[in-house]
């Protein structure tokens, strides 16, 4: 059976809620739209300029997929911190800017980031930085790209790391997956989730398989009782588990 976004608002976990943590690197979220008037906060730090209404629909579309109320979100946002680090610029980002951004989501003490923005080549200092003793039990989830995205250049492989792919509406791997080979593949297409100015729309792409993944590990944590050391490897294992396909 093909999974959907409400299969996944669905599943059954323990009733416990905590309030979590988690880092959006994204364009800038509309935090005013209906679909997150329950969300217990968002804070913004800004890392670029120039932000156009289709970076804000981005970073708005994402979150609605992550914890949008009216049952088009995962995880409850009512137990939900949002960290919104802004390095979307008119659909662009660059390295240095992500890694700001990373830095300062490590420093709000986040548990997962969630990196919509396909990138490709993933330098030493940038891999120092998510690999290192402070950010070791933060999950990073990565949007494997879309169409004709350069191949992936990453020369070490880091645990706490992992690049989310595309399913179509059969549960095979989507058309618009990139020439990489992601780690865990979700549904990519017909995701009806917030754009901005209080408007829905179906939107595709690795962006909300992506999403996805980090509404799971929302979704988990908040039934946990309180942050655990070894919780990367667990939230990894409870993705994996909800997706049918691998990478190879």
């Amino acid at each position: 059976m093909v999974k959907t976004v409400s299969d996944y608002k669905n599943l059954a976990v323990s009733e416990k809620k905590r309030i979590v943590k988690i880092g959006v690197i994204d364009g800038e979220i509309d935090k005013e739209h209906i679909a997150f008037s329950d969300l217990y906060s968002i804070k913004k730090r800004y890392f670029s300029d120039n932000i156009t209404d289709s970076d804000i629909t981005h970073g708005t579309s994402v979150l609605g997929v992550i914890c949008g109320n009216n049952d088009l979100g995962i995880g409850d946002s009512r137990y939900l911190e949002v960290m919104n680090a802004v390095i979307l610029s008119d659909g662009l980002a660059s390295s240095g800017n992500l890694k700001q951004a990373i830095e300062w989501c490590i420093e709000q003490e986040v548990e997962v980031i969630n990196v919509s923005v396909a990138f490709t080549i993933f330098r030493k200092e940038l891999l120092e930085i998510i690999n290192s003793d402070k950010a070791k039990n933060i999950l990073f989830i990565f949007s494997n790209g879309n169409f004709d995205t350069q191949k992936r250049i990453l020369k070490k492989e880091v645990n706490n790391m992992i690049f989310v792919g595309a399913t179509d509406s059969n549960g095979n791997k989507a058309y618009m997956n990139s020439n990489s080979n992601a780690d865990v593949y979700f549904q990519g297409i017909d995701i009806m989730t917030a754009i901005g100015e209080n408007k829905f729309q179906n939107m595709k792409g690795t962006t909300y398989s992506t999403a996805i993944a980090t509404g799971l590990s929302v979704k988990k944590l908040q039934s946990t009782k309180s942050r655990e050391e070894n919780q990367v490897k667990y939230l990894k294992n409870f993705i994996f588990s909800q997706s049918t396909i691998h990478g190879e």
